[in-house]
């Protein structure tokens, strides 16, 4: 720029501040608060443990149950005997296969039928003298079982079992006109036998020491690396600190042991760590309820999208500004942000087309600005809004305090930059690989009802990096015990 634009600038400020004392003193108050401009300093996010409560279902299948059934009342057997004046023999077969259902006050019923065939008659002398030789009889049955079962705080089964039959055919015949022999107490007596023991054959299929030997498998920690968007490798920790039982539920082919197991689960960006999870500790009632995992996970913006998102709110268009009484235009054609926690600056280059004979000139102002998140929402605002800036010439500097008023009031319009998509790509990240056996050891996670509350915004050094609160309602699925 010559001299002669110079001085037409000078007359201008002269001209336009009132008092010439008094413009100037202001004028070099505010340009010295300007032309500081912010350091580049990066913060870091760290990311907090939280507590979570998982429900964890033990899965008893029915094939297990089934088989012990079956082996307690086989496909067949028989029996013969003498007493109260008569003598019998005879043979029970099974016509259906055992089936299992689910009772209405949720335990498990066990359910097959039988047919009886044999022959039977009076005993004794009685008997040869009338000559009342055996008789054939058959009869049929329809059993059933309810089961109950439960684990105690020594993790050992506790099994009961109530029997209840319902004769289609009735075990009995005709020896004689008005004589009849019934055989229902020795085929009943025969059947409840086997079935008495079914609880203590239950329990000795699934011993203690299997069921804790298992458990203690699935107590450990668990380290689970997972990529979210725009993040660096990271790792879901879950370390367990307590179970509880809520009860048996009886599924469509399994028993379901609803256990809940209390843990400390973190997001870390390195593998390990934790302390040992130690000792299967003993189990403990609790409600029964759904889990409740939560994480504090980072959601992150990257200064080269926040930057295209600014370039695309206010950048090369023109942006009036008022000089001295005289109507000037500013349009900004590039923007760099950087951190200085814990706030974010953005070193703006702008071109400035002045009024009257003045010539156009360019020059950049760096902004530093406080983000914060919008209270309850899903976006960053820009807040403390400070500015420096530097021109190529200083006697130029008198319209960059003319153009700092209306990028100020800019960016109070549009400073808010929404992160919903980058928190909806993050949950779902996190879905898709804690729902994957073989990232998580075995445990299938699965999530539902999955929110994520944002909290703090760092300034880190390649992005805006938020702390985030997922939570989710989570049930984890074990294997199933030995012999499933």
């Amino acid at each position: 720029m010559g001299k002669r634009g110079a001085w037409v600038l000078a007359a201008i400020l002269l001209l336009s501040a009132g008092p010439a004392w008094f413009g100037v003193r202001w004028y070099q108050g505010h340009d010295l608060l300007l032309s500081q401009a912010p350091e580049r300093r990066a913060s870091r996010l760290a990311l907090p443990p939280r507590e979570s409560e998982m429900a964890l279902p033990l899965r008893i299948p029915f094939p297990l149950i089934r088989d012990t059934a079956e082996r307690l009342l086989p496909g067949t057997f028989s029996d013969a005997g003498e007493g109260d004046g008569t003598r019998y023999r005879y043979t029970v077969r099974r016509t259906s296969d055992i089936a299992l259902t689910r009772t209405e006050d949720g335990r498990l019923r066990v359910t097959t039928s039988l047919v009886v065939n044999g022959d039977a008659g009076l005993s004794g002398g009685l008997a040869e003298l009338l000559a009342l030789g055996t008789k054939n009889f058959d009869a049929a049955a329809e059993v059933r079982a309810d089961l109950s079962l439960a684990l105690g705080e020594d993790w050992c089964p506790a099994v009961g079992v109530d029997v209840a039959y319902r004769w289609t055919k009735s075990p009995r015949l005709e020896v004689i006109g008005g004589v009849w022999v019934n055989v229902e107490g020795q085929v009943r007596g025969r059947v409840d036998a086997a079935l008495r023991d079914l609880p203590r054959l239950l329990r000795e299929a699934m011993p203690c020491d299997a069921i804790r030997r298992q458990m203690q498998e699935a107590w450990h920690n668990y380290d689970v690396p997972v990529q979210l968007p725009a993040a660096p490798p990271l790792h879901v920790q879950v370390r367990p600190l307590a179970l509880g039982l809520s009860g048996l539920a009886v599924e469509q082919d399994h028993l379901r042991l609803g256990l809940a197991l209390q843990a400390r689960t973190a997001v870390s960006d390195s593998a390990g760590g934790m302390p040992p999870a130690g000792a299967l500790p003993p189990l403990r009632q609790v409600p029964d309820r759904n889990g409740r995992l939560q994480l504090s996970i980072p959601v992150r913006a990257g200064y080269d999208m926040i930057r295209d998102w600014l370039m695309e709110q206010f950048g090369k268009r023109d942006i009036p500004f008022e000089l001295a009484g005289q109507q000037g235009t500013a349009r900004i054609q590039d923007i760099f942000l950087y951190p200085s926690a814990p706030a974010v600056a953005a070193s703006i280059r702008f071109t400035i087309d002045l009024p009257g004979a003045l010539f156009d000139t360019a020059g950049r102002i760096t902004l530093s600005a406080r983000p914060v998140v919008e209270r309850g929402g899903t976006r960053i605002r820009l807040t403390d809004i400070h500015f420096a800036r530097d021109v190529d010439s200083l006697l130029w500097s008198a319209a960059t305090l003319a153009f700092e008023a209306p990028i100020r009031a800019r960016l109070a319009e549009i400073a808010a930059y929404d992160l919903r998509g980058g928190m909806a790509d993050a949950l779902k990240a996190l879905q898709k690989t804690l729902s994957d056996p073989e990232r998580t050891g075995g445990v299938r996670l699965t999530l539902s009802k999955t929110s994520l509350r944002l909290e703090q915004v760092v300034p880190e050094n390649d992005a805006l990096t938020v702390l985030g609160t997922a939570e989710a309602t989570v049930s984890a699925e074990l294997t199933a015990l030995p012999g499933g």
